[in-house]
């Protein structure tokens, strides 16, 4: 919302966002008086602004408007003088509040299912970490993924396979406290961490619980889906203190669960990097002699 006015605060020219601002928006306000469209404070506060600065460079400051019948808004307004007129750009507050929310939301959330991303875990770490610290307790990393992915894929669209997403967020989200924080990293794979850990036991009852919260299928639009799941398990700081790297020793042993049974859990094992590592210089090497024209 703008306005410009002279040094006698004459409008020359107004906006039609600034004449709603102020409630005059089927009023031709060129020719008026800047001050009297204002509410008092906002207009005493201009004129002071006014009478105390050069205003060489643009000037901010912050006021609530008020019109008898309408809710107070709380504006920033940003002043400059350009040759002998000056301009005046009233911002919404509230409203940019809500924007800016909005942007948050969408930056920390997966755009379709709703669930918080990875951007997200990203930024809550480092303080779920540092209360740990503090409290001198333990992190649960969780990595959890359906064990028939590619079944459910082939059965449902991908409208159906993004409320089964949310479905899945919710029933692992009703197993967890408020502190503990889930977020979808991966289509269909959710990474958990679980705060305040004191003893094993603690972890062995949330994971069985989120075990047990697939047993009975998943309904989404009058179709049930069979969505049992497992779920791999690491610990800050005894497996590390990096999210990417507790991330991926979860997955491992997530795999090392999945290899094993459905709807099973598995606590993450250095051997199992080690097998990983073994695994990744075989497919290396299997490339590199493909290539080369090395196996007969």
């Amino acid at each position: 919302a703008a306005v410009v006015f002279d040094r006698q605060g004459v409008i020359l020219k107004s906006s039609d966002k600034f004449r709603s601002l102020v409630h005059k928006e089927e009023t031709d306000l060129c020719g008026t008086s800047v001050f009297a469209a204002l509410s008092e404070n906002v207009a005493e506060t201009l004129r002071q602004y006014l009478l105390l600065s050069t205003l060489k460079d643009k000037t901010v400051f912050y006021e609530t408007l008020t019109a008898s019948g309408y809710p107070p808004v709380a504006v920033e307004i940003e002043i400059a003088q350009k040759d002998s007129f000056f301009i005046c750009v009233f911002r919404d507050i509230a409203a940019f509040e809500r924007r800016e929310e909005r942007l948050k939301y969408l930056a920390y959330h997966d755009t379709e299912s709703g669930v918080e991303n990875y951007a997200y875990l990203k930024e809550v770490f480092p303080k779920v970490v540092d209360q740990a610290k503090v409290t001198q307790t333990q992190v649960a990393v969780l990595s959890i993924s359906p064990d028939s992915l590619g079944q459910i894929n082939a059965v449902s669209t991908h409208l159906v396979n993004t409320r089964l997403v949310a479905a899945a967020a919710d029933r692992i989200r009703q197993c967890l406290n408020d502190s503990d924080v889930l977020a979808l990293t991966r289509s269909h794979h959710f990474t958990v961490l679980l705060t305040g850990i004191e003893f094993s036991i603690e972890i062995e009852k949330k994971v069985e619980a989120i075990l047990n919260a697939f047993k009975e299928p998943v309904l989404v639009d009058d179709v049930e889906f069979d969505f049992s799941v497992s779920i791999g398990v690491c610990f800050y700081p005894q497996n590390g203190d990096k999210l990417e790297q507790l991330m991926e020793f979860a997955d491992l042993a997530l795999d090392k669960a999945r290899s094993e049974s459905q709807s099973s859990m598995r606590l993450y094992s250095s051997d199992f990097s080690m097998a990983a590592a073994v695994n990744r210089n075989m497919r290396r090497n299997l490339k590199s002699a493909i290539e080369n024209h090395e196996i007969t």
